[in-house]
């Protein structure tokens, strides 16, 4: 089992994975993760959902900062809050937002996709299970 992870902020409130060259991006829902053909669209703290009671006028607030996690591989819950099937022809995984993307070399190939969001509202930490089918 391979583990990609990074934290840092999604100044948008949305944290996409998408297929490198896919330009279907999903169309957001009432649900906290929506699924296109070749990604996912997950709803993450957004900046102004910080808590900024305590700060002053001239204080510097933090950034709204998500933890992600990507899993490869078995070990994915049981009853996971979300879950799809994304197509990644090309092999390569942009797991970030409008401002910024990393990649993630996952091999091309259809991918059961669940989802975990910590909390389920806002979430700061978010948990992406992949495994090939």
């Amino acid at each position: 089992m391979n583990t990609w992870q990074t934290r840092r902020p999604l100044w948008w409130g949305l944290l996409l994975l998408m297929d490198r060259e896919a330009s279907d991006v999903p169309a957001l829902t009432a649900d906290v993760v929506s699924f296109s053909r070749t990604g996912l669209a997950v709803k993450v703290l957004h900046a102004q959902d910080v808590d900024l009671s305590g700060y002053g006028g001239d204080d510097v607030s933090p950034p709204a900062q998500v933890q992600i996690e990507v899993i490869f591989g078995d070990g994915a819950p049981e009853s996971p809050a979300s879950s799809g099937v994304i197509d990644v022809p090309s092999g390569v995984l942009t797991v970030g937002d409008a401002e910024l993307q990393d990649t993630v070399e996952i091999g091309p190939g259809r991918w059961a996709a669940q989802v975990e969001c910590t909390p389920r509202e806002n979430a700061e930490k978010v948990c992406v299970w992949l495994q090939a089918v």
